[in-house]
């Protein structure tokens, strides 16, 4: 027998059985050591993450994608060759979030907030904690660097900051529908007046004085993200700058604005003219607040006041379908084509018509209406105004800025002396 084989024999009962086992002993030699195979390969091992750099991609908010990741791990197989799969972690709570949005606000807008002796000041006068989100804000970055970046739209001094009942002031007591979600910690300003506040759940809304309150965020760090992206300008504010985006870029805007304000008539007809840049096949679409849905103008319910922006030939043909309306805004587009406006007389409960920016005007096309009463041109050339008197029912004319013969408009102040001309 040798030191490297064990022989085994056992007798059992009358009958000799021979096992023999022969076993290899071999010894490892030391220097194959650092090549054995760890056993812990044999599971997935989680790699060393990437830096957390801040990203330079679009708010997810804006993009339908998870918030600010922190790094994917990687997950690797042992196989022959690695396969990398990615699991997303929780998103940043909402404190890392804003902090992670300030900080690239700091690289925007350079410069020094205020000092805690200034913020815990404004705090005993106001008698409250200035809310969290804000006073961080004011903290980080001070109304000069914030100007510098962000358009059209000031940071306050905390002087300035203040609660209030409602989005547009302490108006609960004439206004008490306006209190709901409050109270409103005004911290910014349009440079039209307009107030932009925190409502009592953090979203950042918009007090427009001449349209609705829109919601600009769900909180101040998705506000301050959507600037970044759009590089300091607020479309919701500056609505008429929204088309010098490149269409995709402003189709992203606005899907997430529309996700924040699902009643917004605006977004809505701004997707409308990206899907369809030479105008909807079926013509002019009536706002529906009950389903917060552009409808046909044919097949929407009954609406008293409609406004057609850039308005087409198509447009003047199929709003004669709308149900019930007495006002109509058309506004014409720069460069637009010659408008025939003699369909509008199909729409016999029509009274008051605004014709704005349509560059050549023949009157003659709206002396059938039946029941025009209110006519207003602005900035377009008005030609045949003496057909007009044939309108029986018109009892006011208005021509601002416009572009007339005066000798016709002298026969018909002949004809229609009664009419009120401004």
């Amino acid at each position: 027998m040798t030191d490297k084989q064990i022989i085994i024999t056992a007798v059992v009962g009358p009958a000799l059985v021979l096992i023999v086992a022969a076993v290899l002993l071999r010894p490892v030699p030391k220097s194959k050591e650092a090549a054995s195979v760890d056993p812990a390969a044999s599971s997935p091992q989680r790699a060393t993450p990437p830096s957390s750099a801040p990203p330079t991609h679009l708010p997810p908010n804006l993009q339908n994608l998870p918030h600010k990741l922190s790094p994917a791990p990687i997950l690797m197989r042992p196989t022959t060759t690695a396969t990398l799969t990615t699991r997303p972690a929780p998103p940043l709570d909402k404190p890392a979030r804003l902090e992670a949005a300030l900080a690239t606000l700091r690289q925007r807008a350079p410069g020094f907030g205020f000092t805690e002796a200034v913020l815990a000041a404004r705090e005993q006068e106001l008698g409250q904690p200035i809310p969290y989100p804000a006073r961080r804000l004011l903290a980080a970055v001070s109304p000069r660097a914030w100007g510098r970046f962000v358009s059209s739209i000031r940071l306050e001094r905390p002087g300035n900051c203040k609660f209030q009942s409602t989005p547009y002031g302490d108006l609960a007591d004439r206004q008490p529908e306006l209190a709901r979600g409050g109270p409103f910690f005004i911290f910014a300003a349009g440079e039209y007046g307009d107030g932009i506040v925190l409502d009592a759940a953090g979203r950042v809304l918009l007090a427009d004085h001449e349209d609705s309150i829109a919601v600009l965020a769900d909180s101040l760090a998705a506000w301050i993200e959507r600037l970044i992206a759009f590089n300091g300008t607020e479309y919701a504010y500056v609505r008429g700058e929204v088309a010098s985006l490149p269409p995709e870029r402003r189709r992203t805007f606005l899907m997430d604005h529309q996700r924040l304000n699902p009643d917004s008539e605006w977004a809505a007809r701004q997707l409308m003219a990206l899907d369809f840049p030479g105008g909807h096949p079926l013509g002019h679409h009536v706002w529906d607040p009950a389903t917060r849905r552009l409808l046909p103008a044919a097949e929407a319910p009954p609406t008293r006041l409609i406004q057609i922006q850039n308005v087409s030939q198509r447009d003047i043909d199929t709003v004669t379908g709308a149900k019930g309306c007495n006002d109509l805004m058309i506004v014409g587009a720069d460069g637009g084509e010659a408008l025939d406006l003699s369909p509008l007389s199909k729409m016999t409960t029509l009274t008051d018509l605004y014709v704005y920016d349509v560059a050549d005007v023949d009157a003659r096309q709206l002396a059938a209406h039946p029941a025009l009463a209110d006519l207003c041109f602005l900035r377009c050339r008005v030609t045949n105004i003496a057909a007009l008197a044939k309108v029986s029912t018109l009892k006011r004319l208005r021509l601002n800025e416009c572009r007339t013969d005066e000798a016709d408009f002298a026969r018909f102040r002949a004809l229609r002396p009664e009419v009120k001309l401004e």
